[in-house]
């Protein structure tokens, strides 16, 4: 299950294994989701907010060191974008 935080594009750090990160790029060509090669996980997608924001939508699960019982929250209900 993907826990999606969103943020902005400059606070996401590849640590290490970028090189084994594909791209694959929606239909209009504005998101750009980042998986492993080799399992296909999916830990972060890049894009742009309508102002022309870099954003990044980042599943949390995959951040070290991060309580997830102790993160708020958010229903959004992706149909509506």
């Amino acid at each position: 299950v993907f826990f999606c935080g969103v943020v902005l594009r400059n606070a996401v750090i590849v640590q290490g294994g970028k090189a084994k990160l594909l791209k694959y790029t929606t239909n209009k060509h504005r998101i750009q989701d980042k998986f492993g090669a080799l399992d296909g996980c999916r830990p972060f997608g890049i894009g742009r907010n309508p102002d022309g924001t870099h954003m990044a939508a980042v599943n949390v699960r995959w951040v070290d060191d991060l309580d997830l019982a102790a993160v708020k929250r958010v229903p959004v209900n992706g149909k509506e974008f």
